[in-house]
């Protein structure tokens, strides 16, 4: 009989941890997913300005607006045949070039050598004549977060006539040129000369001069 006693006060006993147990548990458990999968209210982010962009690395190839073209020997610039025959008679770049001013990376200053008097365009064939200089700027505002772009008329038309430009390459008539840096890439608009025979496109402040209120400051 005592045995008996024993033995149902034991199951009693083990039966209450058991529950006491799993009611711990049940009461814990609301707490723990609380804490691990509750969302956690996030803060507007403050809009920010663009970062000032990095100086772009140097063009893989050897193109006139590069700066490596400046000193690069024709033997070495990836272009020319080093066996051809040729090479004796043409004129290496470092010595063609000695003389006109360097721009910042190197490449030459066309419109610095014009000003220094480095060189003179003729306005003709025959050398007669005066150049039809324009001084006029377009200011280009549709340049999201860069700079807008300033286009001197002036520093063109000291060499280049009208002609040049207009009708192919621009009209001359406000919102008919759909113009991207894409197409510039790709050697439209003003990509059909820089990057080729004027400094290159990889230049940004060049053109990109004029810093507004959604653009990064002057990084040049």
């Amino acid at each position: 009989m005592n045995r008996s006693i024993h033995w149902i006060v034991a199951v009693v006993i083990s039966c209450g941890l058991l529950i006491a147990s799993g009611a711990g548990l049940a009461a814990g458990a609301p707490e723990t997913a609380e804490s691990t999968n509750s969302p956690k209210k996030k803060e507007k982010a403050k809009p920010q300005k663009a970062p000032a962009p990095s100086a772009p690395a140097p063009q893989k190839s050897i193109l006139p607006g590069d700066n490596r073209a400046r000193t690069t020997s024709l033997a070495k610039d990836g272009i020319h045949d080093p066996a051809s025959p040729a090479m004796q008679l043409l004129q290496d770049p470092s010595q063609a070039l000695s003389a006109i001013p360097a721009g910042q990376w190197g490449e030459v200053d066309w419109m610095k050598a014009i000003r220094e008097g480095v060189i003179k365009p003729f306005a003709s064939l025959n050398g007669k004549g005066n150049m039809d200089v324009l001084d006029m700027d377009i200011i280009l505002t549709n340049t999201k977060t860069m700079p807008h772009v300033r286009f001197p008329h002036e520093s063109h038309t000291r060499w280049l006539a009208c002609t040049n430009c207009h009708p192919d390459v621009f009209i001359a008539k406000k919102g008919e040129n759909v113009m991207n840096m894409d197409a510039i890439f790709r050697g439209r608009f003003c990509g059909t000369c820089h990057g080729r025979v004027a400094f290159s496109v990889y230049i940004c402040q060049r053109c990109h001069s004029i810093p507004h209120e959604n653009s990064p400051p002057k990084w040049w």
